[in-house]
């Protein structure tokens, strides 16, 4: 993995759900849900961890600060689908 981002997508049943968002390494296979949730079950409560996994080739950040631009990313994943 050489970076990642959460952000929130539109749910029908919850309002809003988390989605993380993977930039991989060409040569790593990119994570299911499962194994992210695995991973975070220890670490955080059930509502708090991924419901979807996502890759892309890289994370919008803005140019000053380095900051996500998470609007960007869920706008990109919504016109996904």
């Amino acid at each position: 993995m050489l970076d990642v981002a959460v952000v929130g997508l539109p749910d029908e049943r919850w309002g809003e759900v988390v989605c993380a968002v993977f930039v991989m390494d060409p040569d790593v296979g990119a994570p299911d849900v499962a194994t992210v949730r695995g991973h975070a079950a220890s670490r955080m409560a059930g509502f708090k961890q991924p419901r979807h996994v996502i890759t892309v080739p890289a994370i919008p950040r803005t140019a000053a600060t380095g900051q996500v631009q998470r609007a960007r990313i869920r706008d990109e994943i919504l016109a996904r689908r």
